[in-house]
């Protein structure tokens, strides 16, 4: 009887001393290897480390050799943390080739631009700050006058042409012409002028933007 209560005893010490050892080593897991990831707040360059080494060293090959020395990087960071890249002797064609892999692989994320040249420009201030749309598609108004100037980059990250219009003085749409899937354009404007963006297969509407100075010589995004 006493020999069993021992073993009883040591057997019990023993489930604790491991329920203890398990609960630390989960402990551990958690702080350590199981956080979550902001993707969106994350560097890209931290994020994407080695797909950016990997891609950069063949493209300052293309660059030198093809580009003139004067190509562009354009890169995306996926919302699930997966990148992709394009390269090009413009930013159009860089741009074209970074939106054209990331739907591809179905990676949800802003292709933007990463360098110009060798110089790496990503997130220098007033360089690559992107801007959305307004989902609002009626009650436009009409262009004011006494507005800023402003020059946009009209970055179309669809899988479609895009045509551009402007709201003019009488709240009427004035067509800029289309804008083809991956293609940058650049557009001057004013402040108080609204623009209208819509398929150009399906004639739905994207979206609509109300230019603001603090915009100037930024990219705005056009998707679906």
């Amino acid at each position: 009887m006493k020999n069993l209560l021992i073993i009883n005893l040591f057997q019990f010490t023993f489930s604790s001393n491991k329920l203890i050892f398990l609960f630390i080593l989960l402990l551990i897991l958690t702080l350590t290897g199981c956080r979550t990831v902001n993707y969106s707040d994350t560097n890209l360059m931290e994020l994407c480390r080695e797909h950016i080494a990997h891609g950069w060293k063949s493209y300052v090959k293309i660059n030198r050799k093809e580009f003139n020395s004067k190509g562009y990087f354009v890169a995306v960071v996926g919302k699930d943390g997966r990148c992709e890249h394009g390269i090009g002797p413009t930013q159009q064609n860089a741009f074209f080739e970074c939106n054209k892999w990331k739907n591809h692989h179905n990676i949800i994320g802003t292709c933007e631009l990463y360098a110009r040249g060798e110089e790496v420009v990503w997130r220098k201030k007033g360089t690559n700050v992107s801007i959305k749309l307004s989902n609002n598609c009626e009650d436009l108004g009409k262009s004011e006058g006494g507005g800023r100037k402003v020059t946009l980059n009209f970055n179309n990250q669809t899988n479609s042409s895009i045509e551009a219009f402007w709201v003019d003085f009488e709240g009427k749409l004035k067509s800029y012409g289309t804008i083809s899937s991956g293609e940058i354009r650049e557009q001057g404007t004013f402040e108080k002028h609204p623009w209208l963006f819509e398929n150009v297969d399906t004639k739905k509407c994207l979206g609509t933007y109300n230019p603001q100075f603090s915009h100037d010589k930024k990219q705005l995004n056009i998707m679906e």
